[in-house]
């Protein structure tokens, strides 16, 4: 099997990046459109997305594991005790 070209890419996936776009438009309009708490503080999620979105048009890194670091939660070593998960013997 010989390796995919960039226009085998771009024929075999164009259709879904677009949907998925196109989708992710959709969500941010209903954000941008939906009614603003009188109190409301800024939300750290919001800037997730935002630099998420900055991460896809970057072409210096794996854009796939630099949106998965922004997502993710630093690494905790007490994790297991913390979520009740530690066998204790």
């Amino acid at each position: 099997m010989r390796e995919r070209t960039k226009s085998d890419v771009l024929q075999a996936d164009f259709l879904e990046i677009r949907q998925r776009i196109l989708d992710l438009a959709a969500m941010l309009d209903r954000y941008d459109t939906a009614i603003e708490e009188a109190d409301q503080k800024p939300d750290p999620r919001l800037a997730q997305i935002r630099e998420g979105i900055a991460a896809l048009s970057a072409s210096d890194r794996p854009r796939a594991e630099s949106v998965q670091r922004i997502f993710s939660l630093a690494y905790d070593p007490d994790w297991q005790e913390n979520f009740g998960l530690k066998r204790r013997f």
